[in-house]
């Protein structure tokens, strides 16, 4: 069987047929006018996937639009497995979004290590909303990938699974990682951005406040005493930094 690729993905991206060869993947190229980026139809399942870089998965969201392609696959493809298939983290938009704060007429630009804490506890906060409300109000499954490489690995793996190879299972979830798994390592990610904070310290804080929320209620209803004696001085003097000081951030992705 054959994985269709949509012919934007190979118009955007002019590695991506170099890839998908390199990967063997037997595909096709064809213009997927229902919606999503790759179709896959097999013996044992019907998989369509929508992929978005991360960059893209916040501005689609800002603009609208991923509701609404999130809504076709579900109206086109009801007998279809859907999946939304998120490429990168969210390392990657802060590092992009402090770039081009230094330009930014609109921005406000505080100390570097203070303002890229705040833009990783902004994004990581709106990527939660996003898996959660697609997860609470759609059929579609959300993966997420570190790289373009483990997308072609995934969609090999796929299709091989599509086709009645049950194997292959063990392949994709070596490759990828579900997202709400992702979601607790956004968490952790943006603990550790403060200085002084190691990986046992960010664990044991995540046990106590799984979400971004949260870490945020209870920064809001409490008094300084009260989060020192929770967090310790220096974790909780930055999060009162952080969370009790407007921040703006460009929304130019």
């Amino acid at each position: 069987m054959v994985v269709v690729v949509d012919t934007f993905e190979v118009q955007n991206n002019k590695k991506t047929e170099e890839q998908l060869k390199k990967g063997k993947v037997n595909y096709e190229v064809h213009s997927l006018t229902k919606g999503g980026d790759y179709l896959i139809e097999g013996n044992a399942a019907n998989i369509v996937i929508e992929r978005k870089e991360i960059n893209d998965l916040f501005s689609s969201n800002h603009s609208g639009r991923l509701v609404k392609q999130m809504e076709k696959l579900r109206l086109e493809y009801p007998d279809h497995k859907k999946i939304l298939l998120i490429e990168g983290n969210i390392t990657s938009v802060v590092n992009r979004s402090m770039n081009r704060s230094k330009f930014s007429k609109t921005a406000t630009v505080v100390n570097y290590p203070k303002n890229q804490f705040a833009i990783l506890a902004k994004y990581s906060a709106e990527f939660v909303g996003i898996v959660n409300s697609i997860i609470t109000t759609s059929e579609i499954n959300i993966i997420q990938v570190a790289s373009k490489w483990q997308t072609i690995i995934l969609l090999k793996n796929l299709d091989e699974w599509a086709n009645g190879d049950r194997k292959s299972g063990m392949k994709v979830s070596s490759e990828v990682k579900k997202v709400n798994r992702t979601a607790d390592r956004e968490v952790i990610d943006m603990i550790l951005a403060i200085k002084g904070v190691g990986w046992i310290k960010a664990k044991s804080i995540l046990k106590e406040y799984p979400s971004i929320s949260k870490l945020v209620n209870y920064i809001e209803n409490h008094t300084d005493a009260e989060i020192y004696k929770e967090f310790g001085e220096n974790f909780g003097k930055h999060l009162i930094e952080v969370f009790r000081t407007e921040v703006t951030i460009s929304d130019n992705m």
